[in-house]
């Protein structure tokens, strides 16, 4: 028998389809050449579609009610830690010496700012305190933010002898605290019903997001700067082995290992790392327990006023807020054999104009925080 070969022509612009079988009578499809052009242009047709999705999701996440008891406990223990800075470190308990005669070293963009009379800035003083002190208790809250924050920054800015991360750090954080909710329990504006009666316990979680993203910004950067070759090789802070701190460690290792690897390698890792492990429930009590014993160690080996102090406060922000107000309000009932709850009312979100208006900020301000650590050429 003999075969018959066909030849078949194929016509230009087509091509085989690959899922089928090959064979002399194979199908031929042909391609429409203006396909891709016509799936960009619908992709290109998503993109504000599926943007405009991801954010009120993004909004929807953020406006989530959370407990509020734990961002009360967070606003009264920043408020007992900042009393005790503005008589220290802030100078309070000096103030008339400290302000007679000020060192003349001023921020570049405001270099305008200039301090006042040594008198005028123990009233400054005075202002700080009784502020913190409405903020810890919660009176006229939002007022009590702002009489301590004014202050406070013009004093931070009229003296940039005096400058260092952490006393920034303080004032973002009443920056922070100030736009939250925090005074909605366990506050003398609920007790004297300042806040009405039918307003929730509960908070946004933005409430606690924006903490929990400025306390991770600080570790991460933290890393980051550490990230040069002094620091890893341990030139940064010699001599640290021998501090009576690191004693248990010198029972095995020396003092020089314990300068190169625990104090600056594990410094590092703790810095860059720390965010994360505060973010995954599974590493959460290894990295708090991690934390507690970095920030302990700092409190005794350098003078940085409360600054490891409110970062060990500050942890448990990354905690699930029920969970901490259950241990919160145990705590409450043992003490004060309280056991009447929050009144339960539900929570009522704002309008959507300002939901979108309070997230967007929030992202500025996250990006704000960002750039900032690395912006010398404005600052310097």
């Amino acid at each position: 028998m003999t075969s018959h070969h066909i030849n078949v022509k194929r016509p230009v612009g087509t091509s085989i389809c690959r899922d089928e079988k090959p064979g002399p009578f194979a199908h031929f499809r042909a391609m429409d050449p203006d396909t891709e052009v016509v799936d960009e242009k619908s992709l290109r047709k998503n993109v504000p579609r599926r943007a405009a999705t991801a954010w009120r999701r993004l909004v929807s996440y953020m406006f989530e009610p959370e407990d509020g008891e734990c961002l009360a406990a967070l606003r009264i223990a920043f408020g007992l830690l900042m009393m005790i800075d503005t008589m220290d470190e802030r100078g309070f308990c000096q103030a008339d010496k400290r302000w007679m005669e000020p060192m003349k070293c001023y921020f570049p963009l405001f270099d305008f700012i200039k301090p006042l009379p040594g008198r005028w800035m123990c009233l400054a003083y005075g202002a700080m305190f009784t502020g913190v002190l409405g903020i810890l208790i919660g009176f006229h809250y939002r007022i009590s933010c702002a009489i301590y924050a004014i202050p406070y920054w013009y004093i931070f800015l009229a003296d940039k002898s005096l400058w260092n991360n952490h006393s920034y750090l303080f004032g973002l954080l009443i920056a922070i605290f100030s736009t939250t909710n925090a005074h909605h329990n366990w506050s003398m504006d609920r007790l004297l019903g300042k806040i009405p009666s039918d307003t929730p316990s509960s908070v946004p979680r933005w409430n606690y997001l924006l903490l929990r993203i400025q306390f991770f910004i600080m570790y991460f950067v933290a890393g980051l700067k550490k990230f040069e070759p002094d620091w890893l090789w341990g030139y940064s802070m010699m001599s640290l082995g021998h501090h009576y701190a690191f004693t248990p460690f010198r029972y095995f290792f020396s003092a020089e290992f314990v300068d190169h690897w625990i104090v600056h390698v594990g410094g590092f890792l703790i810095d860059l790392l720390s965010g994360f492990g505060l973010c995954f429930q599974s590493v959460r009590p290894f990295t708090i327990v991690v934390l507690l014993a970095f920030h302990g160690m700092n409190a005794t080996m350098f003078t940085i006023g409360m600054f490891p102090y409110v970062c060990a406060a500050m942890i448990p922000v990354f905690c699930e807020p029920a969970t901490m107000s259950k241990i919160l309000r145990t705590a409450v009932e043992c003490i004060w054999n309280d056991k009447t709850g929050p009144k339960s009312v539900d929570y009522k979100p704002p309008t959507r104009t300002k939901q979108n208006a309070i997230v967007a900020g929030v992202c500025v301000y996250t990006a704000l925080q960002l750039f900032l650590p690395y912006s010398h050429v404005l600052t310097q």
